[in-house]
């Protein structure tokens, strides 16, 4: 086999193993079905005061994917992308077997498994499949990035089924109501309740099991010349993106730079001889394109044009932003925002479509299916989220983005009032749109600050879900019980709104 139909066979071996690793992750859009039962549980072995009913786990879930994604870049550079993202499994399948006991025990301790465990190898098993696809793709990076990470939904899809049929196999309905929500009493159901961990933790060790064999985290020519240290192309950070296919023209253009300087040299002398005249250095800058478009093989476009259009647009592009100047920008506190407000609709669709719905809806299964169809249409609308980044840029997405979520939330409060078909509908549409939050923020994330400390960025970045779930158990707790469901929506919607303006007004086109 030659080198490149090896390296196309790593390449897309490694983005099936990657689309393969997530879905396992997809907590936060099954756990708004399984929470409906823990919570009756709860209150059935524990009492009605034991502290159930609360966001707390998804918070806690998000704030440690946040950790994991902080730390994945210290813990790589140690010990290696494998090793890392190996340890991320083992926490995150640990914490959801031991969840058997824990969900026993306390709420507490649930969300320390369930929530914290799993959320913290989350993280540093999603800043390894990050760098693994910008590794292996160069051409339409959102696109792929979306197609990977509907792994999230499509595992989420196989769970909540698994989760309903086990639990509640006879569809029974909720006998008990208390307050704005209703609770299962039913002894056939809660016994079933601690088990289900156990049935999720082995689908998710062998969906890990295949996918760690399939990613491969270096081109075949760079295992190869594994040996040679002139030759190390590998990806021992995961801030640095220098050795991957993707930035090779950028490296051929470096490289050739001080080629060109040493020539300019010689140049000089030869001028003294009247054997040259000067070169400009709009002509040194083109033959530095012209070279690194042969290496690459594709047709080249001339650097006045390209100044031109660099000279129309204020964002220095194609720079690499470390930290410190990226936390300098109007920009990322712009997606900052547009995370917070987009990360709140998040946490309300995923973990009260199922509460909310049952207050109209006498049918478990068919509210069950509400959460299929919403992971279904995920697999499908996040790629087109990818699609869109790619054709129009980020400033137009994260435009559409947060207005459609502002748009579908303020409406949402209404549709169970109509039927329960329009609430399945509307729900579904909701989840479709939300699904683009992880896909705009990380390329967003990308196209806008660079490839370099792409890991570090996006982690800033998602430091406004850290500081949502932080607030919000308490103000969603406040809310309902304050406003009630109505002002809950009206809260997601405002929140989108204020990022939208933000957008508009200041975010530069990238």
């Amino acid at each position: 086999m030659g080198s490149w139909d090896k390296r196309k066979c790593y390449k897309y071996s490694s983005l099936v193993g990657a689309f393969l690793v997530y879905t396992p992750h997809g907590i936060t859009w099954y756990w708004g079905n399984v929470v409906v039962y823990t919570n009756s549980y709860y209150r059935h072995h524990l009492g009605p005061d034991s502290g159930f009913g609360t966001p707390w786990l998804i918070s806690i879930f998000i704030m440690g994917w946040t950790m994991g994604l902080q730390i994945s870049g210290r813990l790589t550079k140690k010990f290696g992308q494998s090793l890392t993202r190996l340890l991320g499994m083992v926490l995150f399948n640990a914490g959801v077997f031991l969840s058997f006991w824990s969900v026993q025990m306390s709420v507490a301790a649930l969300v320390v498994t369930m929530g914290a465990m799993t959320g913290l190898g989350t993280g540093l098993v999603h800043a390894q499949l990050l760098n693994t696809i910008v590794y292996w793709v160069s051409d339409n990076i959102g696109l792929t990035t979306a197609a990977v990470t509907t792994g999230f939904s499509a595992g989420s899809i196989l769970i909540n089924a698994l989760v309903t049929l086990y639990i509640n196999p006879n569809n029974l309905v909720p006998d008990l109501e208390m307050g704005p929500n209703k609770f299962f009493t039913q002894p056939e159901l809660l016994e079933n309740v601690p088990y289900v961990f156990v049935i999720i933790g082995c689908f998710n060790v062998a969906v890990h099991m295949v996918s760690f064999l399939l990613i491969r985290d270096k081109a075949p020519e760079v295992e190869e010349d594994a040996e040679n240290p002139s030759s190390d192309m590998s990806m021992s950070s995961s801030d640095s993106f220098s050795s991957t296919p993707t930035s090779s023209l950028i490296r051929d253009k470096e490289e050739l730079t001080p080629m060109l300087e040493n020539t300019e040299e010689d140049e000089t002398d030869m001028e003294a001889n009247g054997l040259l005249e000067d070169k400009t250095h709009v002509e040194k800058e083109a033959t530095i394109s012209k070279l690194a478009s042969a290496l690459k093989g594709t047709k080249n476009k001339p650097v006045t044009q390209t100044a031109a259009k660099r000279r129309q647009n204020s964002w220095p592009a194609g720079k690499d932003f470390s930290p410190r100047e990226t936390l300098k920008t109007v920009a990322f506190y712009t997606i900052w925002i547009n995370v917070f407000g987009a990360d709140f609709a998040y946490l309300v669709i995923t973990n009260y479509f199922k509460i909310f719905g049952q207050l109209w809806i006498k049918d478990d299964h068919f509210l069950t299916n509400v959460g299929l169809s919403c992971t279904i249409g995920i697999v499908t609308l996040k790629v087109l989220w990818g699609v869109l980044v790619d054709k129009t840029g980020v400033k137009p997405t994260l435009i559409f983005f947060p207005a459609s979520v502002a748009l579908t939330t303020i409406f949402w409060y209404f549709t169970p009032l109509v039927s329960k078909w329009l609430y399945f509908v509307w729900t579904t549409m909701f989840s479709c749109l939300i699904s683009g939050l992880y896909t705009v923020s990380s390329v967003g994330t990308l196209l806008t600050f660079g490839r370099q400390h792409f890991t570090t960025n996006y982690g800033l970045v998602m430091t406004s879900s850290l500081a949502l779930n932080l607030l919000a158990p308490p103000l969603i707790e406040y809310i309902l019980h304050q406003g009630g469901w109505f002002m809950m929506f009206f809260t997601v919607s405002f929140l989108n709104v204020v990022g939208l303006i933000l957008t508009v007004l200041t975010f530069p086109q990238v």
